[in-house]
């Protein structure tokens, strides 16, 4: 009896083992990783970290791409680094927007109404980059107070990409600006 408990003792280590990673199976997580790689670095600084645009109904929405209750957002730069070359600074605005419509902001995408971002008469959509300053026929290189006094107002609206939208609820846009220095 002990000579088969020996004998079956390294095939059950086997067995057990083997099962080891079938048991811990379970979800999968993903994790995504960003990052920007650029000649200098800054802080982006909100003048305010969320608007609330009150309440409409779809009839003030009727026509598509007219701003509804326009309200000034005022971005700008702290804790930058000093800059090694000349390139031009931007920002990129990014977030979820509308299927119908990549101006329309909205973490909802089967949505037809969500945030509006002009930069003056500029329609802003996702993934574009605003220019701050091209630095590039500059005689020196900026310093840091330089690309620390570059500021941006942008006007935030309430809009419809469609005309006569019959989306109802509450609409959540998480909206990103990015330096960009290259």
């Amino acid at each position: 009896m002990r000579k088969s408990f020996y004998t079956l003792a390294p095939a059950a280590l086997l067995m057990m083992a083997a099962m080891t990673p079938a048991q811990a199976a379970g979800k999968n997580a993903t994790l995504t990783v960003t990052a920007n790689i650029t000649a200098a670095t800054c802080d982006v600084v909100l003048g305010s970290p969320a608007l609330e645009l009150g309440s409409f109904t779809s009839a003030e929405l009727a026509t598509a791409m007219t701003p509804v209750n326009t309200q000034k957002v005022d971005v700008s730069l702290k804790n930058c680094s000093t800059p090694t070359s000349k390139n031009v600074a931007n920002f990129i605005v990014t977030g979820a927007t509308t299927a119908s419509n990549s101006a329309v902001f909205n973490s909802v995408s089967t949505s037809d109404i969500g945030a509006l971002v002009k930069d003056g008469p500029t329609i802003v959509k996702a993934g574009d980059k605003v220019l701050l300053k091209d630095f590039t026929s500059e005689t020196d290189n900026p310093t840091k107070a330089d690309l620390e006094a570059l500021n941006k107002s942008f006007d935030i609206s309430l809009t419809s990409a469609i005309n006569n939208p019959t989306t109802k609820g509450s609409i959540l846009a998480p909206i990103t600006f990015q330096f960009d220095y290259n």
